[in-house]
């Protein structure tokens, strides 16, 4: 099942900048001109069990940019705590560093400002101006959020530089901030289901074999019968010329429906300040590490690697696998 989370941005006025009303604020969508900085929150899908969602946020049109304050603008019974994960890598060295900050009615200000006055910013059309992380708080029901302006027209999201720190007009608001969305999947892997056809005994040289779920007495069981999921015990008489054994062999199945766990190389040494974005995998696909065998809470890509086992999981349609693959790992110092 899945669930939709309308993801929106609400852009608030640079301090110290007068901002130009447009009367077409609430008239019809217009093609933007060339000049005008388009914000786009993205659509992303996550799986219903995540812990936490990252959002981009791209922009088109954005030339020669001094400042920028956008307000995001959250349902708390969905998302919280939101922080700036990473910001594109044209403001280093030129910018100082973005700041995120909660307000009380909720909503979460990103403001950044050239170190001076003239440092200015372009970033190629689509470009990621930033990734912003909430934490999941629930993905049980879907919730609206849409861009929010107190008054449609009178805020300025962008700048230009020194010394006339042209105000970027951003009306209207649908045409220039894009919302976003966040899909929650549900686990969806279907693997091929195992039946008694697929159990393996040997017998006399051209017998063939019956099977039942229990020692003794009972109906054998049909042909393509699902094995079912877990561990199961199973019983086998052969039949040899129309005559069937008396005695039965037991025979265990385990089986686990979800992928197989991925593959990987231990130990492996890393150098100080590796993180778990540096373990490698030989096979598997969107592979998640844990401290445990089992249970526990995934770890950040981020989250920095120390002396021990981490435990890798691969994830299919959003289904993860059961079995995890053991790394030991070592940090050089």
């Amino acid at each position: 099942m899945k669930k939709l989370i309308n993801i929106a941005v609400v852009m608030i006025l640079v301090t110290g900048f007068a901002c130009m009303k447009n009367s077409m604020a609430n008239g019809p969508s217009m093609a933007p001109p060339p000049m005008f900085t388009i914000a786009t929150i993205a659509s992303v899908n996550t799986c219903n069990w995540s812990t936490v969602v990252d959002i981009p946020v791209t922009v088109r049109n954005f030339n020669v940019v001094g400042s920028l304050s956008l307000t995001f603008g959250y349902t708390a019974s969905q998302l919280s705590s939101p922080v700036i994960l990473s910001r594109n890598a044209a403001f280093d060295g030129i910018w100082d560093a973005f700041v995120g900050t909660t307000n009380p009615d909720g909503t979460f200000v990103v403001s950044g400002f050239g170190a001076l006055p003239t440092d200015g910013i372009t970033l190629s059309a689509d470009a990621v101006l930033m990734t912003l992380r909430f934490t999941v708080v629930s993905s049980a029901s879907a919730a609206s959020i849409s861009f929010v302006e107190n008054v449609q027209g009178s805020a300025c999201e962008f700048t230009g530089v020194a010394p006339s720190y042209t105000p970027i007009i951003d009306t209207p608001k649908t045409t220039y901030y894009i919302d976003g969305s966040v899909t929650f999947l549900a686990p969806s892997y279907a693997g091929t289901d195992p039946t008694i056809n697929g159990l393996q005994i040997s017998g006399t040289s051209g017998a063939t074999f019956k099977w039942y779920t229990t020692e003794t007495g009972g109906t054998a069981l049909a042909d393509g019968t699902p094995l079912g999921t877990g561990t199961h015990d199973f019983w086998g008489s052969q039949v040899v010329n129309g005559n069937e054994s008396t005695t039965r062999v037991k025979v265990t199945s385990v089986y686990d429906p979800t992928p197989c766990a991925p593959t990987a190389t231990t130990p492996q040494t890393f150098a100080a300040g590796a993180t778990v974005a540096n373990l490698a995998t030989l096979t598997g696909i969107n592979v998640k590490w844990y401290t445990v065998a089992t249970g526990g809470t995934y770890l950040m890509p981020e989250t920095l690697l120390t002396n021990g086992t981490y435990y890798g999981t691969q994830t299919i349609n959003c289904t993860q696998s059961a079995a995890r693959v053991a790394v030991t790992v070592t940090v050089t110092l």
